[in-house]
């Protein structure tokens, strides 16, 4: 009998470990921003945009990380294929970009 690869069985836990805690981290700064807000001062009604704009400065933001937590939490726990892990995770810098974009044309 051949021995078990013992980094290649002790790097797949420890990866999902990590993971699980990325996860559990983005979905930490999506509750902060969603009760508290992200700093920008739209989603709390400090600053104010019209239309899709103020939309976008409200909640893509936290869209971003609702998105990244969900990719996390799908990459650890190996239940969904891939493809689907990664466009969860695009969406999530699709939605930042956009958010950043919006916010950089407004300062």
């Amino acid at each position: 009998m051949t021995e078990p690869d013992t980094v290649t069985d002790r790097r797949w836990p420890r990866a999902r470990k990590f993971q699980a805690v990325a996860a559990l981290l983005c979905a930490t700064v999506a509750a902060i921003f969603l009760f508290i807000g992200d700093g920008t001062g739209y989603h709390t009604g400090e600053r104010h945009a019209d239309g899709w704009r103020g939309f976008v400065l409200s909640w893509f933001h936290l869209i971003a990380w609702i998105f990244a937590a969900t990719a996390f939490a799908l990459a650890a726990t190996h239940r969904v294929p891939r493809v689907i892990t990664r466009i969860v995770a695009l969406a999530s810098l699709a939605s930042y970009v956009v958010f950043r974009a919006v916010l950089h044309h407004l300062l």
